[in-house]
């Protein structure tokens, strides 16, 4: 897949394990996050923000996406900035709706999320301050 057309609206571009799904945080607020979702050939956009958890901060955006190596409707989004406790969400239904799992991470930035390609229920966190599991 050729993602240069999506450029113009969007940030870095993830794709899920099939390929059926790409999220792409955008570079303006108040739209944080938008969702290609691939229907019977069609390429079809929607706007992700709705599903966020209705105390998410107004000023944090979505640094980048990593869609789940083990289940296709998955995926882990890095919410850029500090200050908050606002820094990974999490989705199980392709983005519809969306759960802080931070946890106990400290008030750094958050780089990468990604998922332990041999084991689903292990999340690795990289940060200012060094790696997380």
């Amino acid at each position: 897949m050729n993602p240069s057309p999506f450029m113009d609206i969007a940030g870095r571009i993830s794709v899920n394990s099939v390929g059926a799904i790409l999220y792409a945080p955008t570079r303006y607020l108040p739209e944080r996050l938008k969702r290609f979702r691939k229907i019977s050939g069609v390429w079809v956009l929607s706007d992700l923000q709705a599903g966020f958890p209705n105390d998410f901060p107004r000023d944090r955006s979505v640094k980048r996406v990593h869609p789940s190596s083990h289940w296709p409707a998955e995926a882990y989004a890095v919410i850029a900035g500090v200050g908050s406790d606002w820094k990974i969400l999490k989705t199980t239904n392709e983005g519809d709706t969306w759960v802080n799992i931070t946890g106990n991470l400290p008030d750094v930035p958050v780089n990468d999320v990604i998922d332990d390609y041999n084991n689903s229920d292990i999340l690795y966190c990289g940060t200012e301050k060094g790696a997380f599991r």
